[in-house]
């Protein structure tokens, strides 16, 4: 299965990648003009906006689980403030919930942890749409509290409950509670079952609490290394830290599928970046030769490249033309575990395809908003 799903991931990800970012296009330059007043056409470009965030999903939860059974998942153990993450969660949750008529509330704590923070963000994101998904009516909890030597991080609902003859099958990849005509808009019933096979990458416990028509409690408990942070540190580290000539930026950018390229040019172009963009490395390298004067801050390159270069060379190659250590970043449908660690051993960033907007916006101001890049060697 994981084999399957690495070799066919990639060429269906491909139009899907491109659909995505024509749409996020689209809805901007419509909102600019008359026809947003049409309610009609709103609310069919939301219809389809919502078609692709479901397949999106179902993208990822498929890329997840083939990524954990071929172990090529390696955890970074890094310090960092839980009380931080609970409040980046938050942010991106909450809009979800209140779009149900839910309330949202949160306690962050203040609490310092060693741990993977994507893979634990990873947890409790699929913590947080679970609820989400399952409660219609209510609050969504969201937690921090110290139990002993350890934090204990909570998502409580107040949704339909888990009867006690079923909470054992919560785990189980594709289950689903209530879900019995496999309605895909509700996902794959991956979720809890990602949660599980990471927590138990990271050597994290899993509970959860619940009574069948009240609601349920998700927690998971990491031992603290410091806490009582100063609430400046807490306040600092949440916030996004960007350069104010962010946008004046150069990006050069490499694809060969037409429509990936077409899209993902003008998505970066309206985002005012300054673009060099072409489908082959000698194609881009001509372009910078032609104006000597632009130094590239970052390059952004597909792994599958026709030739006999890929996306890892092509980058490897630009640096070495520019004498400098440009931040990278590979975008790949690719899930196989060979060519993940490949692009890991690189020391390069990688997002998979489909893109959506907002998740390419924030590892381009990440990788922009830092003049050392994360990933290079010290």
């Amino acid at each position: 299965k994981s084999t399957f799903l690495a070799a066919a991931s990639h060429d269906v990800r491909q139009p899907l990648q491109a659909l995505e970012l024509f749409l996020s296009v689209l809805g901007e330059k419509l909102s600019a003009t008359s026809v947003s007043k049409d309610k009609s056409i709103q609310t069919l470009i939301d219809r389809i906006n919502d078609s692709v965030s479901a397949l999106d999903g179902l993208f990822a939860s498929l890329l997840d689980i083939s990524k954990l059974e071929s172990q090529t998942l390696r955890p970074e153990m890094t310090e960092f403030d839980v009380g931080a993450l609970i409040v980046q969660l938050a942010g991106q949750y909450e809009t979800q919930a209140q779009a149900k008529g839910l309330k949202f509330k949160i306690d962050p704590g203040q609490f310092k942890v060693r741990c993977d923070e994507a893979l634990l963000s990873q947890i409790l994101s699929n913590f947080l749409s679970n609820s989400i998904r399952y409660t219609e009516s209510g609050e969504i909890s969201f937690s921090a509290h110290q139990t002993g030597d350890q934090v204990r991080i909570e998502v409580t609902d107040s949704g339909i409950g888990i009867a006690n003859d079923k909470i054992n099958k919560i785990y189980d990849e594709f289950y689903q509670i209530g879900n019995e005509q496999r309605d895909r808009t509700k996902g794959l019933g991956l979720g809890l079952s990602i949660a599980k096979k990471t927590a138990d990458l990271l050597g994290l416990p899993l509970t959860v609490e619940s009574t069948e028509g009240q609601g349920s409690t998700f927690a998971v408990n990491i031992l603290i290394i410091e806490s009582q942070i100063d609430d400046t540190q807490l306040l600092t580290s949440a916030a996004t830290n960007l350069p104010d000539d962010v946008k004046t930026k150069t990006i050069v950018f490499i694809e060969d599928d037409p429509i990936v390229f077409e899209s993902l040019k003008l998505r970066l172009e309206t985002w005012d970046y300054n673009t060099i963009a072409a489908p082959s490395l000698e194609e881009v390298q001509n372009l910078l030769k032609e104006d000597s004067t632009q130094q590239p801050d970052l390059i952004i390159s597909d792994l599958r490249l026709e030739g006999s270069v890929d996306g890892v060379q092509v980058i490897e190659k630009l640096r070495d033309d520019l004498e400098a250590r440009v931040p990278g970043i590979i975008l790949t449908g690719d899930t196989s575990p060979d060519r993940l660690k490949y692009i890991e051993n690189a020391g390069l960033s990688v997002l998979h395809k489909p893109i959506q907007s907002d998740q390419l916006a924030a590892i381009i101001h990440s990788s922009l908003g830092s003049t050392h890049h994360p990933c290079a060697a010290a």
